[in-house]
């Protein structure tokens, strides 16, 4: 149960806004781990990996539409 879970996992972030776009960037790394089976020939180890999250948005607004807090 000790070996089977990343030891370190890191987390970063940032949100970027300009008009009416809006991007969040976010990146995990998580530690090298291993899986430890009842034979073990059968064992593995996983490297340290990272995940990368992009989301892009764009707001659209009807003609005449007010827009709130702006």
């Amino acid at each position: 149960m000790t070996v089977a879970a990343p030891r370190t996992k890191l987390l970063l972030g940032s949100e970027w806004t300009k008009n009416s776009w809006r991007v969040n960037l976010r990146e995990s790394r998580y530690g090298a781990f291993d899986s430890q089976n009842n034979v073990v020939t059968s064992d593995q180890h996983y490297g340290a990996k990272w995940l990368t999250d992009l989301k892009v948005g764009y707001a659209v607004q009807q003609a005449g539409q007010r827009s709130l807090g702006r």
